[in-house]
Protein backbone atom coordinates (compact mmCIF):
# COMPACT_ATOMS: atom_id res chain seq x y z
CA UNK A 1 0.00 0.00 0.00
CA UNK A 2 1.36 3.40 -1.00
CA UNK A 3 1.60 6.11 1.65
CA UNK A 4 -0.75 9.06 1.22
CA UNK A 5 1.31 12.24 1.26
CA UNK A 6 -0.48 15.13 3.00
CA UNK A 7 -1.67 17.66 0.42
CA UNK A 8 -0.16 20.63 2.28
CA UNK A 9 3.34 19.14 1.85
CA UNK A 10 2.96 19.02 -1.93
CA UNK A 11 1.43 22.52 -2.01
CA UNK A 12 4.25 23.87 0.17
CA UNK A 13 6.88 22.24 -2.06
CA UNK A 14 5.25 23.78 -5.16
CA UNK A 15 5.22 27.16 -3.40
CA UNK A 16 8.92 27.08 -2.50
CA UNK A 17 9.81 25.75 -5.95
CA UNK A 18 8.03 28.63 -7.67
CA UNK A 19 9.48 31.19 -5.24
CA UNK A 20 13.00 29.81 -5.78
CA UNK A 21 12.55 29.99 -9.56
CA UNK A 22 11.35 33.61 -9.33
CA UNK A 23 14.11 34.64 -6.91
CA UNK A 24 16.78 32.99 -9.08
CA UNK A 25 15.52 34.70 -12.25
CA UNK A 26 15.52 38.04 -10.41
CA UNK A 27 19.09 37.33 -9.30
CA UNK A 28 20.23 36.93 -12.89
CA UNK A 29 18.17 39.78 -14.37
CA UNK A 30 18.44 42.30 -11.51
CA UNK A 31 21.31 41.28 -9.21
CA UNK A 32 21.13 44.57 -7.31
CA UNK A 33 17.82 43.46 -5.79
CA UNK A 34 19.71 40.83 -3.76
CA UNK A 35 21.92 43.56 -2.30
CA UNK A 36 18.94 45.81 -1.56
CA UNK A 37 17.19 42.90 0.16
CA UNK A 38 20.16 42.58 2.52
CA UNK A 39 21.93 39.59 1.02
CA UNK A 40 25.62 39.68 1.85
CA UNK A 41 26.79 38.13 -1.41
CA UNK A 42 29.63 40.44 -2.37
CA UNK A 43 30.17 42.68 -5.36
CA UNK A 44 29.92 41.88 -9.03
CA UNK A 45 27.51 40.57 -11.59
CA UNK A 46 25.51 37.33 -11.35
CA UNK A 47 28.05 35.45 -13.49
CA UNK A 48 30.96 35.82 -11.05
CA UNK A 49 31.59 35.75 -7.33
CA UNK A 50 29.43 34.65 -4.41
CA UNK A 51 26.16 35.59 -6.10
CA UNK A 52 26.85 33.15 -8.94
CA UNK A 53 27.41 30.33 -6.42
CA UNK A 54 24.18 31.23 -4.64
CA UNK A 55 22.19 31.27 -7.88
CA UNK A 56 23.82 28.02 -9.07
CA UNK A 57 22.81 26.39 -5.79
CA UNK A 58 19.26 27.60 -6.35
CA UNK A 59 19.17 26.10 -9.86
CA UNK A 60 20.35 22.73 -8.53
CA UNK A 61 17.76 22.85 -5.75
CA UNK A 62 15.00 23.73 -8.24
CA UNK A 63 15.85 20.60 -10.25
CA UNK A 64 15.70 18.47 -7.11
CA UNK A 65 12.33 20.00 -6.13
CA UNK A 66 10.89 19.37 -9.58
CA UNK A 67 12.09 15.76 -9.51
CA UNK A 68 10.50 15.24 -6.09
CA UNK A 69 7.23 16.79 -7.26
CA UNK A 70 7.24 14.51 -10.31
CA UNK A 71 8.27 11.35 -8.46
CA UNK A 72 6.42 11.81 -5.12
CA UNK A 73 7.96 8.75 -3.49
CA UNK A 74 8.21 8.96 0.28
CA UNK A 75 12.01 8.45 0.29
CA UNK A 76 12.53 11.22 -2.26
CA UNK A 77 10.29 13.65 -0.36
CA UNK A 78 12.09 12.89 2.91
CA UNK A 79 15.43 13.54 1.23
CA UNK A 80 14.18 16.83 -0.25
CA UNK A 81 12.96 18.07 3.11
CA UNK A 82 16.26 17.13 4.76
CA UNK A 83 18.00 19.15 2.02
CA UNK A 84 15.55 22.03 2.49
CA UNK A 85 16.07 22.02 6.24
CA UNK A 86 19.85 22.18 5.90
CA UNK A 87 19.70 24.92 3.24
CA UNK A 88 17.20 27.01 5.22
CA UNK A 89 19.28 26.56 8.38
CA UNK A 90 22.41 27.72 6.53
CA UNK A 91 20.52 30.73 5.11
CA UNK A 92 19.32 31.54 8.63
CA UNK A 93 22.85 31.36 10.02
CA UNK A 94 24.23 33.51 7.19
CA UNK A 95 21.61 36.18 7.87
CA UNK A 96 22.18 36.00 11.63
CA UNK A 97 25.97 36.28 11.30
CA UNK A 98 25.68 39.22 8.90
CA UNK A 99 23.41 41.00 11.38
CA UNK A 100 20.37 40.93 9.11
CA UNK A 101 17.81 40.23 11.81
CA UNK A 102 14.73 40.95 9.67
CA UNK A 103 15.80 38.66 6.79
CA UNK A 104 16.62 35.77 9.12
CA UNK A 105 12.97 35.33 10.12
CA UNK A 106 11.98 33.80 6.74
CA UNK A 107 14.60 31.00 6.60
CA UNK A 108 14.00 30.23 10.29
CA UNK A 109 10.24 29.88 9.70
CA UNK A 110 10.85 27.76 6.59
CA UNK A 111 13.31 25.54 8.49
CA UNK A 112 10.66 24.93 11.16
CA UNK A 113 8.11 24.05 8.45
CA UNK A 114 10.68 21.67 6.89
CA UNK A 115 11.18 19.94 10.25
CA UNK A 116 7.42 19.64 10.75
CA UNK A 117 7.02 18.20 7.22
CA UNK A 118 9.80 15.69 7.93
CA UNK A 119 8.09 14.60 11.14
CA UNK A 120 4.84 14.10 9.21
CA UNK A 121 6.60 12.20 6.40
CA UNK A 122 8.40 9.90 8.85
CA UNK A 123 5.12 9.17 10.63
CA UNK A 124 3.54 7.82 7.41
CA UNK A 125 3.40 4.10 6.79
CA UNK A 126 5.35 2.82 3.80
Amino acid sequence: MKAVIPKWIIVYLWFVTIMTIIYTIIGYVMPDVHYIAGQNLGEGDPWTGPLSLYLSRNIAIILVYLFALYDRRLKVLKTVFILRGVVDLMDFLQDALSGNMIAMIIPLAMCLIDIYALIKLYSLKK
